[in-house]
């Protein structure tokens, strides 16, 4: 699946419809291109149990038919099995985070090959390393399990696990990300325009939230910002320096940074 049709399906819901010109105006698409891609994602779709229903009038939401089919869209096995408690913990965390759709335990048993009961135990530690970002997993009968939480509290725990990732991986192992290497020179040479110091560390965790807002703009997961929170952030050196990396990032990216995710990143 394409990354917008990810990102449409991320904006469509089970239980209300959703009018064209608003997934339009999210996507900042027009309401043409918006249609196509419903077309496409409906044919997408019509494989894996589910299908995009249209209701004059009202919209368009998602019926889903066949959940254990339409599961399989968002819960690919991994490319090598987890062999150990460790390796599951890690695929799990990364499955929640990244995917806001409902999840069944049976399903991600039959993806890691292990019991209910080794799956519970690993849960366990998942939801232990979530519950320190104030998130908790959802569990809905007839549903699954999905990740809940404010937004703010899910993208520093995204960067968290990736730095921690990033660190725990021998570098003769690691797969080459070209969009973070990319990010950290575009970033490095603004900077240094700036003469603003910065120690790797502190780099790393930059381009890392960065790759994360990246993925959730992609997806139609925006930042919402209080009041106070927004006036505080609205001002000052570094919401100039976070406005300067937005627009290196958007001229490198082509994905633009609403007024609060330019905030957002000013307190990063």
């Amino acid at each position: 699946m394409t990354e917008r049709l990810t990102a449409l399906l991320s904006l469509l819901a089970q239980d209300s419809y959703k009018p064209l010109d608003e997934l339009a105006q999210k996507m900042s698409l027009s309401t043409k291109t918006v249609r196509g891609l419903l077309d496409d994602l409906d044919g997408q779709l019509s494989g894996h149990g589910a299908r995009i229903e249209r209701k004059r009038g009202l919209g368009y939401r998602l019926d889903v038919e066949d959940t254990d089919k339409f599961q399989t869209l968002f819960v690919a096995p991994a490319e090598r099995t987890p062999g150990d408690s460790r390796e599951r913990v890690s695929y799990l965390v990364e499955h929640f985070l990244r995917n806001e759709t409902y999840v069944k335990m049976d399903t991600l048993c039959d993806n890691l090959y292990v019991s209910r009961k080794t799956l519970t135990a690993d849960l366990r530690q998942v939801e232990a390393y979530f519950s320190t970002f104030h998130l908790s997993i959802e569990r809905k009968p007839h549903y699954g399990m999905k990740l809940t939480g404010d937004e703010f509290q899910k993208r520093h725990c995204m960067a968290d696990y990736l730095e921690k990732r990033s660190r725990n991986t021998p570098a003769s192992v690691r797969p080459r990300n070209p969009q973070e290497y990319q990010i950290a020179q575009c970033l490095i040479s603004l900077l240094e325009n700036e003469d603003y110091h910065i120690t790797d560390v502190g780099l790393n965790s930059l381009v890392m939230h960065i790759v994360v807002a990246l993925e959730r703009i992609r997806s139609g997961q925006y930042i919402t910002l209080r009041e106070e929170e927004y006036q505080r952030w609205s001002a000052g050196a570094a919401y100039d320096l976070a406005r300067r990396c937005a627009e290196r990032v958007t001229a490198l990216t082509g994905v633009a940074f609403p007024e609060e995710e330019i905030r957002y990143l000013g307190c990063t």
